[in-house]
């Protein structure tokens, strides 16, 4: 092995001497790949350089195509030479015409020059703002008219100054076209040299690629070799390393046994089943208040009326029960006798002697008593997000103020999502989007609703592409200062906080905010998002109405939020304070006395 390892190495060391590499340490270094790239870096950016100048050529050959054509002047013909060309050019017309002029003509030129382009650009600016008016308003509009003379000023300026700007010899003067066209054969005698010397530069880097390949060869020769000399290397470590511990082993003795006792069997001392058992009921008892502990955390949902009070931080106006009534037959049975378009979930409308209605009384006595006090009498309603039931609330309670012989007005100002007249049965021929944007006035597009005289409608009308800027317009607050005028109350049903910035908008405008939600659906962070939102713009907010929610406890007593005013428990039946449907006569009497008072 010691006599391979050693060959291999001289095979290596001779390799190194001999072959056309340079070696530095262990790593070799391909010159000929080294020159390839700098070929190719050079030649890429020859490529670059001629590629920008036929560009060039190009270019000026059209606009001097076309100057020519339109028969322009010496300026815009001597506008096409750029700086670097302009000073070779100079040198020469000294060489052709001698020395031009006086030393300090010769100095002041380029100032001139670049005069000349500065002036030449601001007429090319003029006449590029012409034809954009043209373009707009036609060639006989008065601005049209001011900037064609602004242009005749200046090109007969221009003219007068052609003669300074003109480089002249001894002998005689040069014209710009004579300069241009020399321009342009300057550009085309750059352009073959640059060709000239890609085509060497080419054939340079095909000579280094090929002498690279070839070095390449000699690379992986010499990477063979050396691989060749570390495996020889490795197997000679490790035969010498074991005939070491062979040599380290040689001296030792055998292995002597001997039986100190006889086996016997052993007694179970774990586990015992009373230390496993209190661990268990222990490991047991804390893993339950663990994940009893993790499940409240993570529970974020609204429980009950406490929860929204605590979270959103304002009163709660009213809790209204889920309206399960209104979905019997008997009463669907009712609205189609009297040929109502009104939606059945309107209990304050179909159904006023029942217990829901004694709900929407209630929330109408609290908001009464809560409005008056701010003397509030426009009144928006939102709610965190879509599904709380805000909209069937709103006409619920509208129908019951009306009741109470107030005039409202439900506004619908979901310009998005619009549920108003869809909930009433009403046509959205002509609402607010009409009236902000001009195509009729307020008292066109409110409606007064069939059913009671007292409540008017006024829906959304055709949806904008731009909702929330309709409603940002100064139209729109015009316009609810002209309604709090004309009704008692005011009704504005909006979109949800969290979808859109609508809601926002509005609460700027009304007096104060209504929101809606519901228990289950709803969570901790939407009321507090919700609330966060409408405090940023300095909202109004009156309180909150927990819709759709389970009044009766289990021992059949009222909920601590069910209004409260001694008629009994929601569940109670038959105490003569709520009828059905089917109750006549003196009872629409007897509510209709009742609102008079409530009034």
């Amino acid at each position: 092995l010691h006599d391979d390892l050693q060959l291999a190495e001289n095979g290596f060391r001779d390799f190194r001497e001999n072959a056309p590499l340079l070696w530095n340490g262990d790593q070799s270094t391909n010159i000929f790949r080294t020159e390839y790239e700098q070929i190719e870096s050079a030649l890429t950016d020859l490529r670059l350089e001629r590629s920008q100048l036929e560009t060039r050529s190009k270019l000026v050959e059209s606009q001097l195509k076309a100057i020519d054509e339109s028969n322009g002047s010496d300026l815009e013909r001597l506008a096409l030479i750029d700086e670097k060309s302009a000073q070779r050019i100079q040198i020469f017309m000294e060489i052709y015409g001698g020395k031009a002029e006086t030393q300090i003509f010769q100095s002041q030129q380029p100032e001139r020059l670049e005069a000349a382009r500065s002036e030449y650009e601001g007429l090319l600016k003029l006449k590029a703002r012409q034809k954009a008016l043209i373009a707009d308003f036609g060639s006989a509009h008065p601005d049209v008219r001011i900037i064609r003379e602004e242009i005749s000023a200046v090109e007969e300026f221009l003219k007068s100054k052609t003669d300074k700007l003109a480089v002249r010899s001894n002998e005689e003067v040069l014209s710009a076209k004579t300069l241009v066209n020399a321009y342009v054969a300057l550009m085309r005698h750059d352009l073959n040299s640059l060709k000239a010397r890609e085509i060497l530069l080419a054939e340079q880097s095909r000579n280094a690629e090929a002498e690279a390949k070839t070095m390449v060869k000699y690379e992986l020769q010499g990477e063979a070799k050396k691989l060749a000399v570390d495996r020889q290397k490795l197997l000679f470590d490790a035969t010498v390393d074991r005939l070491r511990d062979i040599n380290m082993a040689k001296d030792f003795g055998g292995f002597v046994n001997e039986l100190i006792a006889e086996p016997e069997l052993g007694e179970e001392i774990w586990p015992k089943l009373s230390i496993c058992g209190a661990v268990g009921t222990i490991l047991g008892l804390g893993a339950g208040c663990f994940a009893a502990l993790l499940l409240e955390l993570r529970n974020r949902k609204l429980r009950n009326a406490e929860d929204v009070e605590s979270v959103s931080g304002v009163p709660i106006i009213s809790v209204v029960p889920t309206l399960v009534q209104q979905r019997t037959s008997q009463t669907r049975r009712s609205i189609a006798a009297r040929k109502s378009a009104v939606s059945p979930m309107i209990c304050a409308l179909h159904s006023p002697q029942s217990q829901e209605s004694e709900v929407f009384r209630g929330l109408r006595t609290s908001i009464f008593f809560r409005a008056g006090g701010i003397n509030a009498k426009v009144l928006a309603m939102s709610s965190p997000s879509a599904g709380d039931g805000k909209s069937t609330l709103l006409i619920n309670l509208a129908f019951s103020i009306a009741q109470a012989g107030r005039k409202v007005l439900v506004v619908d100002a979901d310009l998005r999502r619009p549920t108003i007249s869809k909930v009433l049965g009403m046509k959205n021929k002509l609402g607010l989007t009409d009236v902000l944007n001009g195509r009729c006035s307020a008292a066109e597009a409110i409606v007064v609703h069939s059913e009671n005289s007292d409540l008017s409608v006024l829906t959304s009308g055709v949806l904008p592409s731009n909702p929330a800027e309709l409603l940002e317009s100064p139209r729109f607050k015009e316009l609810i200062s002209e309604l709090k005028s004309e009704f008692d109350y005011v009704l504005i049903d909006c979109p949800p906080v969290l979808a859109v910035a609508d809601p926002l908008v509005v609460s700027s405008v009304v007096d104060a905010m209504m929101v809606t939600l519901r228990l289950n659906p709803q969570s901790r962070q939407e009321v507090l998002r919700t609330m966060e939102m409408l405090n940023d713009v300095k909202a109004n907010v009156l309180g909150t109405i927990v819709n759709a929610s389970t009044l009766e406890k289990a021992d059949g007593g009222a909920d601590d939020y069910s209004m409260g005013y001694g008629y009994g428990s929601y569940g109670a039946k038959n105490k003569g304070y709520f009828q059905t449907e089917s109750v006549k006569g003196s009872a629409d009497r007897s509510d209709s006395k009742s609102s008079v008072s409530t009034k």
